[in-house]
């Protein structure tokens, strides 16, 4: 499983548990486009994965040394490498107060979660070595990657994720503030 399928995968697990509380609500992950919108007949969470870049503020420079039982260095392997997974969050329901009331829900979820908890985190990574962080930003700016979308889209989230590959132990934990 690819670092997306495995952050996608571990949000949907804690949207399920902590923001829908057991309904029937669908957990989507497509751009919502009028097209995609018309067919939804269910209430319908969607995580729209809009960019993806590399966080150049966290990368280190120093490469880490692995070093074998009798402490000579054996190894030389590069720094971590991390990468903001941005979402936009929007909520599909045919009444404006469902939405309302599950954004609200979700809102909740991500700022009692500012990283992915344990239990429904990365299956096939170790915690240690990949952290997911929560960040609720400001609406991004139009620049052509969310245009489809943006143009007729309901009340929204922009969710923001921290995601480190291959990380060190140093970093686990971190919380980053809303806003």
């Amino acid at each position: 499983m690819s670092m997306i399928q495995d952050v996608d995968e571990s949000l949907r697990a804690l949207v399920k548990r902590d923001a829908l509380n057991g309904s029937k609500a669908d957990v989507a992950f497509d751009a919502p486009t009028k097209e995609w919108s018309s067919r939804r007949n269910t209430p319908t969470v969607d995580l729209y994965l809009y960019d993806i870049r590399e966080d150049l503020e966290q990368r280190e420079v120093m490469w880490e040394s692995v070093r074998d039982d009798s402490g000579f260095v054996t190894e030389r392997r590069p720094p971590a490498r991390r990468f903001k997974l941005s979402y936009l969050v929007t909520a599909w329901t045919q009444r404006p107060e469902d939405e309302h009331r599950l954004l609200s829900s979700l809102l909740s979820c991500f700022l009692r979660n500012q990283t992915m908890p344990v239990d429904v985190s990365l299956r096939n990574i170790e915690p240690a070595k990949a952290v997911v962080c929560f960040r609720i930003r400001r609406a991004a700016a139009r620049d052509g990657r969310t245009d489809a979308c943006l143009d007729q889209l309901e009340p929204t989230q922009h969710m923001e994720q921290r995601r480190v590959r291959d990380g060190r132990e140093a970093w686990r934990g971190h919380r980053l503030r809303s806003g």
